[in-house]
């Protein structure tokens, strides 16, 4: 679930900033070697800051794609909604509320739209000074099946421990449980399915 593109802020003052931006398609690099057809995706949006501690972000995206080879050969409009909120309690506790809402337009046949929507809530809290603990929840409602391939309501939980022995390091473990309301949902690797996993993650970060 990745953009590729460039991305300009314009900041009107201190409480109000553009955002615009054009992407090649949805989760790829090149969307020519992909579907030759497709367009550029644009994003728009404004990002608030109220009040000192809440910063409210809203984008919109739009463009087309190409959900089914031979069906809609020159792509059909894809729509999301982007809503981000950040309440920072402290200097060092936060929480997040991040709201999508999306459609694609011929998803399996011409007239035959598909919409998908979701909700995730984070908190973090760096505990020490090269030290953060953070929690994610998530649900994401593949109404008609057409993100994950299955019509489902998919949640996760996820536990992070992050330590960062630089400004521009950090190293992450992860802990994450997903459920599915559909029986069948995920293949375990003894080649079962079932509608709940476990995983766990370790992660390297590098900001430039």
């Amino acid at each position: 679930f990745t953009h590729t593109g460039v991305r300009g802020y314009y900041t009107l003052n201190d409480s109000v900033k553009f955002i615009a931006g054009v992407n090649n398609g949805w989760d790829v690099l090149n969307t020519s070697a992909v579907a030759p057809s497709d367009g550029k995706t644009l994003e728009a949006g404004v990002a608030l800051t109220p009040i000192k501690p809440l910063s409210v972000s809203v984008a919109g995206y739009y463009g087309n794609a190409q959900p089914v080879v031979g069906v809609t050969p020159y792509g059909a409009p894809r729509y999301l909604l982007d809503a981000v909120a950040i309440y920072s309690i402290t200097d060092n506790l936060s929480v997040t509320l991040n709201v999508d809402v999306a459609k694609q337009e011929d998803a399996s046949a011409p007239g035959a739209d598909a919409k998908w929507d979701g909700v995730a809530a984070y908190v973090n809290w760096k505990f020490a000074e090269k030290w953060r603990v953070a929690g994610r929840i998530e649900q994401l409602d593949d109404k008609n099946g057409f993100r994950t391939g299955l019509t489902q309501k998919w949640s996760e939980a996820t536990a992070t421990l992050a330590y960062m022995p630089s400004a521009s390091t950090e190293l992450r473990g992860e802990v994450r449980y997903d459920k599915s309301d559909i029986a069948n949902a995920f293949k375990m690797p003894d080649g079962s399915f079932d509608d709940n996993q476990y995983s766990v993650g370790l992660q390297a970060l590098y900001k430039f």
